[in-house]
């Protein structure tokens, strides 16, 4: 039912509820989401619905941050989206990543620990970890979600390729959520926090669209994955995160993670953060009031 599926939407500018249209002239059918306060229209496509702020999108590029012209031309790179599972994603592990299987089975223990229906993979690269919860049949809604056309393309192809049901496929700004508030039961964001060049802003609306006791599962990079020239660190955030380069978010600790996640609202709930290998933190945090009583969310959270 449309009209079920769609109200998780709104429009990612003012977080007004969006309506679904279709019309059809002659051969030729649209499809697109309408804001009907402001008329801004989302087109929806046979691979993925856009719900990209124009204005941000076609901001000029002397008034935008380093960061944001690396990482939206970076993962724009049609090479990038063809080697991320072809070795580039497995590379992290030599970080200390535990891997793609391992990060999906705790991923999915949490998730469904909690009892969750919706769920968004957000900024979900090729799709591997899409893939992995659309197979493990826990799930009755999945969005996979990214900024990068190339990668929205390549999950589309490899979902295709498997033969598995598509999940919703969207073009969203992590920053930018177009969801509405309490709406998504868990989140994962897979090696991705590092590539936010609004890193607090994404995690506060993670924050927002979760339910009461939802979840958010990430794992990014630390520091210490990297060797970094005094020369190529700035101070950012009150000395905070550390960029490399300027290209991308290097956070120096894991209470460093745990304290952003928390000022995003987590201290409701409970978040825990944790180092993996040389330089991989695991995040996990849930949203309160927490009336979870399971076993397993009081072991993972120590309630």
């Amino acid at each position: 039912n449309n009209d079920i599926k769609s109200n998780v939407f709104v429009c990612p500018s003012t977080l007004e509820p969006l309506q679904l249209k279709k019309r059809i002239y002659g051969l030729i059918s649209e499809s697109y989401y309408i804001n009907p306060l402001t008329s801004t229209k989302y087109p929806v496509n046979n691979i993925y619905t856009d719900f990209t702020i124009k204005e941000e999108i076609n901001k000029p590029i002397w008034t935008q941050s380093i960061r944001e012209i690396f990482n939206k031309n970076f993962f724009q790179l049609p090479v990038i989206s063809a080697i991320y599972e072809r070795g580039y994603r497995q590379n992290f592990e030599r970080a200390g990543f535990p891997g793609i299987q391992l990060e999906f089975e705790e991923a999915l223990e949490l998730f469904t620990a909690v009892k969750s229906d919706v769920i968004m993979d957000l900024s979900c690269g090729s799709g591997f970890m899409t893939r992995n919860f659309i197979k493990s049949n826990k799930f009755s809604r999945i969005i996979s979600a990214d900024l990068s056309l190339t990668m929205i393309a390549e999950t589309y192809r490899l979902i295709k390729a498997e033969n598995l049901t598509l999940p919703e496929i969207i073009r969203c700004d992590s920053a930018r959520l177009p969801l509405a508030d309490n709406s998504i039961d868990a989140i994962h964001a897979g090696a991705a926090m590092h590539c936010w060049p609004r890193v607090e802003n994404a995690l506060s609306e993670i924050y927002r669209v979760l339910k009461p006791n939802g979840v958010f599962y990430a794992s990014t990079f630390l520091s210490s994955a990297y060797s970094l020239s005094n020369s190529t660190r700035s101070s950012y955030n009150n000395g905070n995160i550390i960029i490399g380069g300027e290209y991308f978010n290097v956070f120096e600790s894991i209470d460093l993670l745990k304290d952003l996640t928390n000022n995003a609202g987590f201290n409701e709930g409970r978040v825990v953060v944790r180092k993996e290998g040389n330089g991989c933190a695991i995040i996990k945090a849930i949203k309160g009031p927490i009336n979870n009583e399971s076993e397993k969310i009081k072991n993972i959270f120590k309630l």
